[in-house]
């Protein structure tokens, strides 16, 4: 049994991907808020607020589909099966593709001057629904990849789609959109590459789908009926949440105005939030994402073979380690924030709201593994109820505290509602598995361990001063980098089993047969 080296081979691939992706993102990011300014960050994020309701329909819960389908399917060595779940996938994307283009683009005029009060925005909403269906056919073709066990297609194809809107975009600013119209680059730029990536997508797919999709074992009988079964959930609670979750973002920079920021200053305070330093705290999760999203068809199958205890075992060492690497991340965001935020940026509030948002990291990483082993556990009803509870929460709040204590408002609302949506999560994951997360090696060691790591660059942060500011930030960042695992290492928070166990996995046999995901 090779499946646990699968398994980490295709999540540092998809790690070194996510994580390749994330820097671009976050330097292409830092780019865009020179050329466009804070408020123009703000126009971006509202239009991406917008965006992203149109691609949660566009989808509409077919990743996950596809790959709990197709990895079920070839679990139980029916190809055929497999086959034709694919094809049902591929017929609903498309489906569901152009059926939210057509609504965006028609109600894009509408949008843009009723609930963005921004008529001028219409046009840039109408570019975007045309990269609709190749974006559901992408996710598709992405979560069949991720049941195939080939993660690299879907990260070759990530990251050919991020250079080419990078390059586009940089292009249309530095040619047609020099006179003000940077937004407009941004959105065609997005355009076209979805489309790119959507085609990508497909020539990846056909060279190898009559191996990767062998014509063996039984058709499944009722394959629209499971196609919906699975997807219908998951999307309709995607798009209560994704509703919810736009409306709060135009409340947003309504709530402040209503404080008492005027136009500019609200769209600027919401730019820096969203479009600076949140990227900046979820720039980590592209290590942790790969491995979750990879955890989905492990534990589909676990389930399928109804291997209780593997599920146990993989449940708890993923969230045990990823509460490990997200207590570390926390602590570096918290301690370097403003020295990161002014790097970036040249933005001491953003390094601020960086530093402020830091603890909130364990919470929100920790929510997105367990919810990974939920929807591998075939409860994405519970997971949409979770979800929409979250996202209704977090409207009310923004909508009563926003206006009457302004940022500090909605920083409140982001504590309380990602609490809320993983305390859920776990409560239902005790439930169902056999989980076992020490308090003491999963929480109080890597605390410990993350405090004690950030002294010595703090000690040494005027010598280090006296480099630059840039390179300071990079000495202070490796030094408590290295601080933090050998203290893990020592302590025993990164226990010996875990050691030994990648390095099984890591070597040339790798074979560890009868070894699960432990």
């Amino acid at each position: 049994m090779r499946k646990a080296k699968i398994f980490l081979l295709n999540g540092i691939t998809m790690a070194a991907a996510a994580l390749l992706l994330r820097f671009i993102g976050m330097a292409f990011n830092v780019y865009l808020s020179a050329k466009l300014g804070a408020e123009g960050m703000g126009v971006l994020s509202l239009l991406n607020a917008v965006y992203s309701l149109a691609l949660t329909l566009a989808t509409s819960g077919i990743g996950l589909t596809c790959t709990r389908l197709c990895a079920e399917a070839l679990a139980r060595s029916k190809g055929r099966q497999a086959r034709r779940a694919l094809g049902g996938c591929i017929l609903y994307s498309l489906l569901f593709g152009f059926l939210s283009a057509f609504l965006l683009y028609g109600l894009s005029s509408p949008i843009a001057s009723r609930i963005l009060n921004a008529p001028a925005c219409a046009p840039y909403l109408r570019t975007l629904a045309l990269s609709l269906p190749a974006t559901a056919l992408s996710s598709c073709l992405s979560g069949y990849f991720t049941a195939i066990r080939k993660a690299s297609r879907s990260a070759l194809c990530a990251l050919l789609g991020q250079g080419v809107k990078i390059g586009l975009t940089v292009l249309m600013l530095s040619l047609f959109y020099a006179g003000g119209g940077g937004v407009g680059a941004v959105m065609a730029a997005t355009c076209l590459s979805e489309l790119f990536s959507g085609l990508f997508s497909l020539l990846l797919f056909f060279p190898g789908s009559k191996r990767d999709l062998p014509q063996t074992g039984a058709r499944t009988p009722r394959l629209f009926v499971e196609i919906c079964s699975i997807a219908l959930p998951v999307a309709f609670a995607a798009w209560v949440r994704s509703a919810l979750v736009s409306a709060e973002h135009v409340l947003i920079p309504k709530g402040l105005m209503k404080y008492g920021a005027g136009s500019s200053g609200a769209l600027a305070s919401y730019g820096m939030m969203h479009g600076m330093a949140l990227p900046v705290i979820f720039f980590p999760a592209a290590l942790l994402s790969s491995f979750t999203a990879l955890l989905i068809p492990e534990i589909s199958r676990f389930h399928a073979e109804k291997s209780e205890k593997q599920i146990g075992q993989t449940s708890s060492r993923m969230l045990r380690i990823t509460l490990l690497f997200s207590i570390g991340c926390a602590a570096a965001l918290l301690f370097f924030g403003k020295e990161l935020g002014w790097a970036l940026y040249k933005n001491e509030q953003v390094g601020r709201m960086i530093a402020l948002f830091a603890p909130l990291i364990p919470v929100m990483y920790l929510d997105t593994a367990a919810d990974a082993v939920l929807k591998g556990l075939d409860e994405q009803v519970y997971c949409m109820k979770v979800n929409i509870f979250d996202a209704a929460l977090s409207l009310l709040l923004v909508y009563l505290l926003v206006p009457r204590i302004g940022i500090a408002g909605y920083v409140l609302t982001v504590f309380l509602s990602e609490s809320v949506n993983t305390l859920f999560s776990l409560m239902r994951l005790y439930k169902r598995t056999t989980l076992h997360l020490p308090l003491r090696s999963c929480l109080a060691l890597p605390l410990f361990c993350a405090l004690l790591a950030a002294l010595p660059p703090l000690l040494v942060k005027a010598p280090l001063n006296a480099l630059g500011a840039l390179p300071a930030l990079i000495l202070s960042l490796c030094l408590y980098t290295l601080c933090y695992l050998l203290l893990c290492t020592l302590t025993g928070a990164f226990t010996k089993e875990d050691r030994r166990y990648f390095k099984r996995l890591l070597s040339k046999e790798g074979g560890l047969k009868g070894h699960t995901l432990r």
